[in-house]
C-alpha cells in the first residue's frame, strides 16, 4: 500500500467504526422490541391455555346432564 492509500484508509476507518456502532445499536434496540412482543404473546398465550381448560373443564362437567326430552321446554320459560 503506498503511503497516500494508507492514509486514505485509516481516514475512513473512524467513520466504518461509527457506522457499525449504530448498526450494532439499532440491532440491539430492535432484539430488545422483539424480546417484548414476544414476552406479551406468551403472557397471551398463558392466559388463553387457561380459558380454553377452564372452558374445558365446564364442558366435562356438564356432560353428566341429562339432556332434556326434545318437547319440554326449559325451566325459565
Amino acid at each position: 500500500m503506498s503511503p497516500s492509500q494508507d492514509s486514505e484508509a485509516s481516514g475512513r476507518l473512524p467513520q466504518r467504526i461509527e457506522e457499525l456502532e449504530v448498526r450494532s445499536t439499532f440491532q440491539e434496540d430492535q432484539i430488545d422490541s422483539l424480546h417484548k412482543a414476544l414476552y406479551q404473546q406468551s403472557l397471551v398465550i398463558e392466559q388463553l391455555e387457561r380459558k380454553v381448560e377452564a372452558f374445558a373443564q365446564t364442558l366435562r362437567a356438564g356432560q353428566g346432564q341429562t339432556p332434556l326430552p326434545d318437547n319440554e321446554t326449559p325451566p325459565h320459560y
